[in-house]
């Protein structure tokens, strides 16, 4: 009796365990291009690829920017509902509200501006851009 009543529990946390939704990783994680900004199209393609590890690479990387062939380097975190790119200024980090709703981020910064990002499938390799990007 107790052999069975420790198979039941062994496979009732076995049911538990399959049937509890695991943490996946970041929803942020993959390859997002910035489509829009408070309503306006954004000309010109930029794309940032958020990583697992907290890297994140944006491309093609304006003028000024510390880059590495044209693809800048940096790092990022979540904090409850925000994105935090991590600058070094600590408690001053930029900041950012996130949503992310199927294949769109919608970042909203300090100044309230909202800034809209559509993910790129398949991911990008930083620095390249789609072939329809390219004329």
């Amino acid at each position: 009796m107790r052999c069975l009543s420790f198979l039941t529990l062994a496979l009732l946390f076995y049911g538990c365990a399959l049937n509890s939704k695991t943490p996946k990783p970041s929803g942020l994680v993959g390859t997002w291009r910035w489509v829009q900004v408070d309503r306006q199209p954004i000309e010109h393609p930029f794309y940032i690829r958020y990583y697992l590890d907290g890297t994140a690479l944006t491309w093609p990387a304006p003028a000024g920017w510390s880059t590495t062939n044209g693809v800048s380097h940096g790092r990022y975190h979540l904090h409850k509902k925000l994105l935090v790119i991590e600058t070094g200024a600590g408690k001053d980090d930029p900041k950012s509200e996130v949503e992310i709703r199927g294949n769109e981020l919608v970042l909203i910064n300090v100044e309230s501006n909202r800034l809209i990002y559509r993910r790129v499938i398949p991911d990008l390799e930083p620095g390249k851009l789609p072939a329809a990007a390219i004329r």
